[in-house]
């Protein structure tokens, strides 16, 4: 693992994978097989992750084991295989605490926010040092209880006070209960100092994407902390739109986990989801082209989508020479700038007023500024477009649009 703490993490897979095969005793295989899914998953190779912590588990069962290979399962959208994992975990570890707030991450996005709480609630007492517990009670707190949910995020602030995104969370939520009681702007002289002291954190990512929400957060404007009520909440405000009979579409399927929820939620109504499940296609700051890549396998999704599979420059010009309708509702996970501009670029002639636009990687990230928004913001300047800002959600990076004028064609 030397090579994987110097960053040199391609190396290091080669090197346990050949350790995976040699080793001849089982712990030491399984100690190498474990390590082995440590890499791929910091790689984001999760299916090869996961056969590799299966492997371990074959060879000598362990709760760390079963621990990694959940957060495996939860990130590639199957959270109950990551339940049943966490479960394992703890009949093995009663007293794990990284497995309690794993779980409380888990059942939240089940849907079971009450039992979520009390895991990482539990998470806490076994260890309070656990501010990864307390800074995700935020997300499952924030939805019932706004007021609990942001004295979770100062009990981080208390213990940490240079946790920077717990700032920007607690910002962000404070800024949007001004809104509701107040009906107004904040005065910037008391967001100032919030915005300093990010930037002397150097997370000036952080406090660019504080300063957008102040700038464009209205007495309208909604704020989520979690990525399945955000996409709840749009494709309501889709529905009820202009172009609430128009083509719903997904860009960026990957393991399909959200395209699921949004297949879910329209019911009968036909859902396209677009990927080449080849991973990006390109760089994105420090992840190579390649990664997130479900290595050709295609998620099982229910029987109201229909995946077309390829680059969006291949496949959306297709879409839209077959499909004359309006778009009524895009949930854009393009992540780069390059993807979110050749999806714009195809789709422009199918967005229309009403039409709502979920972008998932939105704010948030070290490079934010030259990717989705990029794309975004270059696009509304030739079009000419005129959108509101219906929501946004800090916690999961999401921001959610609606066109409201569209005076001019594509120049």
């Amino acid at each position: 693992m030397r090579l994987a703490r110097l960053g040199q993490l391609q190396p290091a897979a080669v090197r346990l994978q050949q350790a995976c095969a040699a080793l001849p005793q089982v712990a030491a295989s399984a100690a190498a097989y474990y390590n082995y899914g440590l890499v791929l998953r910091a790689l984001g190779q999760l299916p090869r992750a996961a056969r590799a912590y299966q492997s371990a588990l074959r060879l000598a069962e362990g709760a760390d084991t079963h621990n990694n290979l959940a957060l495996v399962w939860h990130d590639m959208g199957l959270p109950e295989r990551a339940h049943q994992q966490l479960i394992r975990a703890l009949e093995l570890a009663p007293d794990m605490a990284a497995a309690w707030c794993n779980l409380g991450n888990v059942l939240r996005d089940l849907g079971q926010r009450q039992p979520a709480d009390a895991a990482l609630v539990k998470a806490i007492r076994l260890d309070p040092g656990c501010l990864a517990a307390q800074y995700n009670r935020f997300a499952t707190l924030y939805p019932v209880d706004p007021a609990a949910a942001r004295a979770a995020m100062r009990a981080v602030l208390a213990a940490a006070p240079n946790h920077s995104l717990a700032r920007y969370q607690l910002e962000a939520s404070e800024l949007a209960h001004h809104w509701q009681t107040q009906g107004r702007k904040l005065d910037p002289c008391d967001w100032a100092p919030s915005m300093r002291r990010l930037r002397e954190q150097g997370a000036p990512h952080l406090a660019s994407s504080l300063a957008l929400l102040h700038a464009h957060f209205t007495a309208t404007t909604r704020l989520f902390a979690d990525s399945r009520q955000t996409l709840a909440w749009a494709l309501a405000q889709s529905a009820a739109g202009a172009a609430k009979h128009g083509s719903i579409i997904e860009l960026g399927v990957r393991h399909g986990h959200s395209l699921r929820f949004i297949a879910h939620q329209v019911g009968a109504d036909r859902v396209h989801g677009f990927d080449s499940f080849a991973g990006l296609p390109a760089a994105w700051g420090p992840h190579a082209a390649g990664l997130y890549t479900t290595e050709g396998h295609l998620p099982q999704v229910p029987h109201n989508v229909r995946l077309h599979i390829g680059l969006f420059r291949d496949t959306l010009p297709q879409f839209v020479a077959q499909h004359t309708a309006p778009l009524r509702f895009v949930n854009l996970d393009c992540d780069i700038y390059a993807s979110t501009r050749a999806a714009l670029q195809a789709l422009s002639a199918r967005i229309v007023v009403g039409t709502v636009l979920v972008f998932d990687e939105y704010l948030g990230n070290p490079n934010w500024q030259q990717d989705e928004h990029r794309a975004f913001t270059e696009w509304q300047q030739r079009r000419r477009a005129e959108i509101s800002w219906l929501a946004f959600s800090p916690f999961t990076r999401q921001a959610v649009a609606q066109v409201t004028r569209l005076p001019g064609a594509c120049d």
